[in-house]
């Protein structure tokens, strides 16, 4: 057995040591109870959009996908290892009928109900820059901006 001194030396390395849970932006309390509680996974991130992989199609021509998503910053609820989240175009086509436009490099809150396909993704943070791998609508709770700008997003509002 380790001495008492060895052991308070490696413990932390373990990580056995308890680590305190971030808090939540205050933003989150806007979110009306029944959203939080849908949400599978909450994490905060800064929007961008830019130029996805090279693919190589069979009549040879290289198309890049436009992606539009968000670098995660902050992890809140659930297990995500991903540092990037892509979302579908059409949530956005929804979001702005509903809501105010995102802003590029603007921080936001994002509640999530992913499906156990993008779930993985989420875990395993392999394939999130891939635009087949963006969350559908159906999977985007809420859209929340972050410090001090106004409103909630909710792509599913007509």
């Amino acid at each position: 057995m380790l001495a008492p001194s060895l052991l308070s030396i490696w413990l932390p390395l373990l990580g056995t040591s308890p680590t305190p849970p971030i808090k939540p932006p205050e933003e989150l309390s806007r979110v009306p109870a029944k959203v939080r509680d849908e949400a599978t996974v909450v994490v905060a991130g800064t929007f961008e959009t830019g130029r996805g992989p090279c693919e190589l199609l069979p009549n040879g021509t290289r198309p890049w996908a436009l992606l539009r998503g968000f670098s995660i910053t902050s992890r809140y609820k659930g297990e995500v290892h991903a540092d990037y989240v892509g979302i579908d175009p059409a949530v956005f086509t929804k979001q702005s009928e509903g809501g105010e436009p995102l802003e590029s490099d603007g921080s936001y809150l994002l509640l999530l109900k992913p499906t156990e396909k993008s779930l993985a993704v989420l875990r395993t943070g392999q394939g999130s820059w891939y635009h087949g791998n963006a969350l559908e609508p159906s999977e985007v709770l809420a859209i929340v901006r972050i410090s001090g700008t106004s409103g909630i997003t909710k792509p599913d509002s007509p």
